[in-house]
């Protein structure tokens, strides 16, 4: 497994990982409306690239195939 930093033009890629996570992996968590305010059927793609492209996520590849991400923020203080 090789882990990498995003690279411009994976955004549709990292969108469908993550669509995956919700609806497949983790939908056993969640409501049907949680699940749906998380990822709603239809989204910005224009939002979504911009999102990716500030959070510059750490990607986790297998044969050069995409099988996840995930991102480090700073810590916000209470």
């Amino acid at each position: 497994m090789l882990i990498r930093p995003y690279k411009p033009g994976e955004e549709l890629t990292l969108r469908k990982v993550f669509h995956s996570d919700v609806h497949h992996l983790s939908h056993q968590y969640y409501s049907p409306e949680q699940i749906n305010a998380r990822d709603p059927n239809t989204y910005d793609i224009q939002e979504w690239n911009k999102r990716i492209s500030i959070l510059k996520p750490f990607v986790s590849e297998i044969n050069g195939n995409i099988l996840g991400y995930t991102d480090l923020q700073p810590h916000q203080g209470i």
